[in-house]
Order: structure tokens, then C-alpha cells, then sequence
């Protein structure tokens, strides 16, 4: 359509600029990225017929909850109800059915509509392309701004840029990038995503302490994730030298620990109280529930596709002996025997330093 290309061009334009603007020495992939809002003709009637079966089935599952409900509602009143009312009953639930139907397929077109007007890809999962497009122009713009208001703005609108960029790989890892028979490990493809995104959140946070630098940082990856999304390389967003760097705030987020520990401690909590009811005393109350806590918070991060996420935690229980040497009470400095191997190794690198 002629508002998707002229969108889609006034689009790249603008990102071309940025790009040029920042000095980017990331090279670009534009064919691919131009390529990318092609992959499939972004049709409005096509778009709007998808979502027909998902319309019609809501449509007739509120067409049953209401004529089932009124009519049981009013036979519990009045007892028998004549065969009008009934059918009066029926018809008003068709019609609350049709708006329904018509509602959904309404609602799909204007989404579809909105979409194609702004220029964005077909697919859903390709719009990581124009959201990191679109980031762009806002990190030019923030080099660019004055103190006071205008730099407070800038910045406001280079994090929802980011917010919006991480959204969309989120969404795109957790649809294999939109192909629809990808057959591969689905898990490993998100916990890139999450790399990637733990990447962003730290270039994010140096915004505040090193403004310039992470500016150029921020539209590097932002030329970098663009050209691999539109080259369909969805595993290889961002390459290891930049995900090495990426164990920052964002490695251990509080709904990820909800999702990861809760589950664990749950299990804890009920192998605790089996302990108790069996007679366990002792160290048993306090070894097993712990080590059941490890052992299922390593099973739910590796279902949930979060093992990586918990890399951080695991490595401060390695680190600060989480065992029996290290549970047992502090020794004393003539003690030295009896130290656990990693507070021994902690001594002897601050004794070398």
C-alpha cells in the first residue's frame, strides 16, 4: 500500500540521519531492513479476515453465557416461560452476539489499519526493526538537546524507546522471531532475548553516569539488533563480546525472582513442615529445606527459561561456600584451619593486593 511505503521510507530516512548524525561506525544493513516491511503484502481485509474464527468463537460463547443465564435467571423467577419470551431471550442474545463479532472484526482492522499507516512490518515479531528505527532519531536528538526542559524530554522519550525496543524482543523471541514452523529450542531464543535486553538495561542505566558515551553505545546496538532482526538472525542479536557485558541491573528482575522463587520456596516451605511432622531435628531442619529450595529454583528457571537470569545468584552461593563449612560459626583468626576454601582464597587475593 502507498501509506505503508511512504511511512516505512520517512521512517528509515529519519534513522538514516540519526545514523549519520551519531557517527555510527556499525554498518547497516538498509536492504534487509527495506526488505523487512515486504515479507508479507500487508493487506487490510486479509489482516481483518484472520481474526474471523477468533470472532465468531467469542461471539457465540457470549451468545451462550447470556441465553443460558437470562433464561435460568428468569426460570428460577417465574417457572415455565412461554415460548415468546424465549425466543425474545434468544434474539437479544444474537444481537449481543453480532455486536460482538462485529466489535472484534472492527477492533482487528483499525489495529491492522494503524499499523500499516505508521509503517511498521507486517509481522508482529519483525517490529524489533522499527522499534530500534525509531530509537534512533530520539538518541540524535538527545545528544543534540539544551540543558534544563528540553534535555529532561529528550531523555524521557530515549527510555520509552527503549522500553518499547526490549517489548518488541521480548515478544519476538518468545514467537521465534514469527516463523511458524521453527521446531528449534524456543527456550534458548528467549533467554537470548533476555541477554540482549540485560545489555540495553545497562547502557540505560550509564545514561545517568556517562550521558555521551552510552548515547553512542545505545545507537551501536540499536544499528546492530535492527539488522540482525531484519537478516532473520533472531538467535544472534547482538554478538557475545556485547552479551558478556550484559550481567547488570537487569540480571535478576523482581517478577523473575517471583516466578523463579516462589515455586522453590514453596516446595521448601512444605518439605520444612515434613521434616517436622517426621521428627527431623537439627541441622535436617535446616539442610534439606535448603537444598530442595536450590534444586527447585534451578528446575523452574530452567522451564521457565530463566536460568540464566538466576547465573548471578548462583555464582554468590559458590563463591561464599554455601555448605557445611560455611554454615558452621565464624573461626577464630587462630583458627586458620578451619576456614572454608573460597573465604581462604577471598584472603589470600586481598593479601596479594
Amino acid at each position: 500500500m502507498t501509506r505503508h511505503r511512504e511511512a516505512t521510507a520517512a521512517r528509515i530516512a529519519k534513522a538514516r540521519e540519526a545514523v549519520q548524525q551519531l557517527a555510527v561506525l556499525e554498518p547497516m544493513a538498509w536492504a534487509d531492513i527495506e526488505a523487512v516491511h515486504e515479507r508479507a503484502a500487508p493487506r487490510l481485509l486479509r489482516a481483518a479476515l484472520a481474526y474471523t474464527s477468533q470472532a465468531v468463537g467469542l461471539a457465540f460463547l457470549a451468545f451462550v453465557l447470556y441465553s443460558v443465564g437470562t433464561l435460568h435467571s428468569l426460570e428460577e423467577k417465574r417457572g415455565a416461560l412461554p415460548r415468546e419470551e424465549v425466543h425474545a431471550v434468544l434474539d437479544a442474545a444474537a444481537a449481543m452476539a453480532g455486536i460482538v463479532f462485529l466489535s472484534i472484526w472492527l477492533a482487528s482492522w483499525l489495529i491492522k489499519h494503524r499499523r500499516v499507516t505508521q509503517g511498521r512490518p507486517p509481522r508482529p515479531a519483525d517490529e524489533v526493526v522499527s522499534a530500534a528505527l525509531d530509537l534512533l532519531p530520539t538518541l540524535a536528538a538527545l545528544s543534540e538537546s539544551r540543558p534544563g526542559r528540553p534535555r529532561h524530554e529528550a531523555m524521557e522519550e530515549v527510555l520509552d524507546g527503549v522500553t518499547a525496543l526490549k517489548t518488541r524482543i521480548r515478544f519476538s523471541a518468545s514467537k521465534s522471531g514469527g516463523l511458524r514452523r521453527y521446531y528449534g529450542s524456543q527456550i534458548k531464543l528467549m533467554m537470548h532475548g533476555r541477554r540482549v535486553n540485560s545489555v540495553l538495561t545497562v547502557q540505560t542505566t550509564r545514561l545517568i553516569e556517562s550521558r555521551d558515551e552510552a548515547i553512542q553505545e545505545l545507537a551501536r546496538l540499536a544499528v546492530h539488533i535492527a539488522s540482525a532482526q531484519a537478516r532473520c538472525d533472531f538467535g544472534a542479536l547482538l554478538p557475545e563480546r556485547d552479551l558478556a557485558r550484559g550481567v547488570g541491573t537487569d540480571a535478576m528482575e523482581g517478577h523473575v525472582a517471583i516466578r523463579v522463587f516462589g515455586p522453590a520456596a514453596g516446595v521448601a516451605a512444605v518439605v520444612l513442615v515434613l521434616t517436622l511432622l517426621l521428627g527431623g531435628t537439627g541441622s535436617t531442619l535446616f539442610f534439606v529445606p535448603v537444598l530442595v529450595f536450590v534444586v527447585s529454583a534451578v528446575i523452574s528457571a530452567t522451564m521457565t527459561g530463566n536460568l540464566d537470569r538466576i547465573r548471578p545468584f548462583m555464582a554468590f552461593m559458590r563463591d561464599h561456600g554455601i555448605g557445611a563449612e560455611a554454615l558452621r560459626d565464624e573461626p577464630g583468626p587462630s583458627d586458620p584451619s578451619s576456614r572454608s576454601p573460597a573465604r581462604a582464597r577471598r584472603r589470600r587475593g586481598r593479601a596479594s593486593v
